[in-house]
């Protein structure tokens, strides 16, 4: 297609375009934000499983019809370069551009399935597709985020744990963002439940996608970022970093830093915990909502796991840490007040000595027992 006709128009102030378009131009001039691959991306590399079905389809369905729309995002600066008005009409002018100026919001598989599709059938590049493109400014990207989250974790079984970091980013790049510790406790969270080693007991454990009823987690990713939120805090405390006066770059680079440095310290924290109590946990393995098979270590049954666990025992962690340098911590005080506990194995089970402390007078309460303090 040389000139596409389009239609604008707006909902809340957020703008939107139109058209059709054949895939050999669409594949020409889109990509898919990777997160980690880009700086602005939030999505994971396509599902092979996923898009050999739609691969399968194509070659095997004469007629094959996918209606639904796709959903692209594009900088409001870069769109108009191409856009060109005519006798009333205003048209998108993509010949000859090369450029990867679109971003699959939504579509991805459908989008690589027809590509792998074409090595056998050729014909299928002139495929069309109804298109509808998010416009935003540069400094504004997060909204284009924000509608990819709402399409996927309402609509859709596609994981957004990645989205949720990627918005504390795009926070960092807007300018946005004052304080660091909440983005480096979400980035730790995501990096604990995906680190594989065999004594990572948090595998698996948190509970990123809070839409989703048969996810695997054991206590959700809100909780968890506020339990270690003061670790993070004391991380960039202690290494004295300048917030006002770092760049964006630098920033999100301590993001990354600060977490590495807090998931090995919580694996080594929790295999003091898993030494003390280690009826507490089952490992495990079953096959997650997306039915891919995971292992995890947690067991509803106790509540050492849940919300009222890791809030006592990560604020034990940190205050037998907190008047050192973090960056030099021993967890020899930690171990030998975990070790010292007459808490056992079946107090932490629900409905024994913890059931019902679930307010911040009941976590105290909890954390004094553990700290053999229970009649303070």
């Amino acid at each position: 297609m040389s000139k596409i006709l389009i239609q604008k128009y707006s909902q809340n102030n957020q703008s939107f375009i139109n058209f059709i378009i054949d895939f050999k131009t669409l594949n020409r001039t889109s990509k898919v934000m990777v997160y980690g691959e880009s700086k602005y991306g939030y999505q994971r590399k396509p599902d092979k499983k996923h898009y050999s079905k739609i691969k399968k389809y194509f070659l095997n369905e004469p007629n094959a019809i996918l209606p639904s729309s796709l959903i692209l995002g594009v900088d409001r600066d870069v769109i108009e370069k191409y856009i060109v008005k005519e006798k009333g009409n205003e048209y998108l002018n993509l010949e000859g551009i090369n450029k990867k100026i679109f971003r699959i919001v939504d579509g991805q598989h459908r989008l690589k399935g027809l590509e792998e599709a074409i090595k056998g059938k050729p014909e299928l590049e002139d495929y069309i597709f109804n298109v509808v493109v998010i416009v935003t400014d540069i400094k504004n990207r997060s909204k284009e985020l924000e509608i990819f989250t709402d399409i996927n974790s309402k609509s859709k079984r596609i994981r957004v744990d990645l989205a949720l970091l990627a918005k504390y980013n795009y926070e960092i790049y807007e300018g946005k963002i004052e304080k660091l510790g909440e983005h480096i406790a979400v980035k730790t969270a995501f990096k604990l439940k995906e680190e594989n080693s065999e004594r990572n007991i948090w595998r698996n454990g948190i509970k990123f996608d809070v839409h989703e009823e048969k996810a695997l987690g054991i206590v959700s990713i809100n909780a968890f970022k506020h339990s270690i939120k003061p670790l993070c805090d004391k991380y960039l405390r202690d290494i004295e970093f300048n917030m006002k006066e770092a760049t964006d770059i630098q920033k999100y680079e301590m993001a990354e830093t600060a977490s590495d440095f807090i998931v090995q310290l919580l694996v080594e924290a929790w295999t003091i915990v898993a030494e003390k109590w280690g009826g507490c946990f089952s490992p495990s393995i079953e096959n997650d909502y997306f039915y891919d098979i995971k292992e995890y270590y947690y067991n509803r049954k106790y509540y050492i796991q849940k919300t009222l666990g890791v809030k006592v025992l990560n604020s034990i962690l940190y205050d037998t840490v907190r008047n050192s340098n973090l960056t030099e911590y021993n967890l020899g005080k930690f171990y030998r007040t975990i070790i010292a506990s007459n808490v056992n194995i079946s107090n932490w089970s629900t409905g024994d000595m913890f059931a019902g402390l679930s307010s911040e007078s009941g976590f105290k309460l909890a954390k004094n027992y553990v700290l053999n303090k229970q009649n303070e």
